[in-house]
């Protein structure tokens, strides 16, 4: 059963983990049969997620960031800082995305079986992002006409029986390893599809802001006084200038070279709702899909 890897990033508050949760009801549990199939046979789809927070290290192993104190001009404090390269085993999550594709993965049984088999605890699902915005009958438009796309698909029509899509969602999947430089990220190629999803510092700071709280392996988190300005921000500014034109990330316009050879998909357009959101998504992993046959 072939896996593909379909990975959504973006800055903090972007929408990622909503926009993945409705990717898997969009895709989960479709059947279908390309009218270009030789065999009646239909093909089915299962769907699941992985997310890249659940690869940290253990807190004491996060790296320390001295940052300015909040309220206090002139003096500086000491912050875990959990949004760099170093805070992430990213070994892991490679072995991870290779065990997926290589073993396949038949559904949710299977997916927390390749997690435990790696000692993976997965506990980013318990995390809230609040309301997803879109209805459950929108879901089920949107999901019809996927499976419309999918029957008329003139690629899939020698695909595997059984296909499995799995989502990787996180901050940190395209970022450069050395700043101000363009290279690839050590995982794109382990990815069938790259979704980018873009926010401003205003936007990131206010959606933050209202869910501050998260759940570690260790117990949770809380975001210090200051830390998406003096921390959040300026990492995901730093290790992700190399993709947008003239390194301006607020702007976030993604260059050529981020495009053509990094195969990077921004969303359309700024201030999308997240409807529209799921049904660019969806239709960037149809093509995906359809490529992955006829590559």
């Amino acid at each position: 059963m072939p896996t593909y890897v379909i990975s959504i990033s973006g800055p903090t508050a972007s929408g990622k983990t909503t926009l993945s949760r409705l990717l898997l009801r969009i895709f989960d549990g479709l059947t279908f049969t390309p009218r270009t199939r030789t065999t009646s046979t239909p093909i089915s789809i299962s769907t699941t997620i992985l997310h890249q927070d659940d690869f940290y290290f253990p807190e004491t192993e996060i790296p320390i960031k001295c940052v300015p104190k909040e309220d206090t001009p002139g003096e500086y404090e000491e912050q875990r800082d959990w949004d760099c390269p170093e805070a992430i085993d990213f070994g892991k999550l490679k072995c991870c995305l290779k065990k997926f594709r290589d073993e396949g993965c038949a559904g949710p049984e299977d997916h927390a079986r390749i997690l435990d088999e790696l000692g993976i605890k997965a506990i980013e699902a318990e995390n809230s992002v609040g309301p997803e915005r879109v209805s459950q009958g929108e879901v089920n438009e949107i999901r019809g006409r996927i499976l419309d796309e999918l029957e008329n698909s003139t690629e899939l029509g020698n695909s595997a029986r059984r296909v499995h899509i799995l989502i990787l969602e996180g901050f940190l999947l395209y970022f450069n390893e050395t700043p101000h430089t363009k290279e690839l990220s050590p995982l794109l190629s382990l990815l069938d599809a790259r979704l980018l999803l873009h926010t401003t510092l205003t936007h990131a700071v206010s959606r933050r802001k209202n869910r501050m709280t998260y759940v570690t392996v260790e117990g949770f988190f809380e975001d210090p006084p200051g830390y998406i300005e003096n921390v959040v921000w300026p990492n995901y500014v730093n290790y992700h200038r190399h993709l947008f034109v003239d390194g301006d990330v607020e702007k976030g316009e993604l260059s050529d070279w981020a495009q053509t050879v990094a195969g990077i998909k921004r969303q359309e357009r700024e201030g999308m709702e997240m409807r529209e959101l799921v049904e660019w998504g969806a239709k960037v992993i149809v093509q995906a899909l359809g490529q992955a046959q006829s590559g």
